[in-house]
């Protein structure tokens, strides 16, 4: 069975897009829906095991906007997502004030799917008695560059794909 979920894979953004609709396969192929991610709130601790490996985990929030037009009804809610990544972070160059790094985060996303999207997806397979609203997939989270630039009180700044989004702009505070 197909699961009914948006793509797991999807990087947070701050842009508007369109998609085809998941499920296209049981309406026309023309139907399309819109949906808006607003970025990702991230939560990061890592422990540094060298100067070179960490080993962390990451707690990773996003709500997904979705608009599907039918003509009967137009379905509109907000999904929720909450990912939970463990995460290894290798420091390739490091100067007293500027760290680059990459890293990969294995982990699950846990989604709450809207009430009104649950109805279309009751109408669409023609079952009444459907009420998953609450699903788990995997969480892949690729770092390819990160830096963090400064000492105690610093600026994190990560270019990568996955759950917690393709940029990603913080603070960091080290203990």
């Amino acid at each position: 069975m197909m699961p009914i979920s948006e793509n797991f894979w999807r990087p947070a953004s701050l842009f508007a897009y369109y998609e085809p609709d998941f499920f296209h396969y049981r309406t026309s192929l023309e139907s399309y829906s819109q949906s808006f991610k607003v970025g990702a709130f991230n939560l990061h601790y890592f422990y540094n095991i060298t100067r070179k490996h960490s080993l962390g985990a990451v707690l990773s929030t996003t709500l997904l906007n979705v608009t599907i037009p039918r003509s009967e009804k137009t379905y509109k809610g907000i999904n929720t997502y909450i990912t939970l990544n463990a995460t290894y972070r290798f420091t390739y160059k490091s100067f007293p004030n500027i760290v680059f790094y990459l890293g990969v985060g294995l982990g699950a996303t846990f989604g709450i799917e809207a009430k009104e999207i649950n109805e279309f997806v009751k109408t669409v397979w023609n079952n009444d008695k459907w009420t998953r609203r609450f699903f788990v997939g995997p969480a892949v989270q690729l770092t390819l560059l990160g830096m963090r630039v400064g000492k105690t009180n610093a600026a994190n700044i990560e270019l990568g794909f996955g759950p917690e989004g393709i940029l990603e702009v913080g603070y960091s505070y080290e203990f």
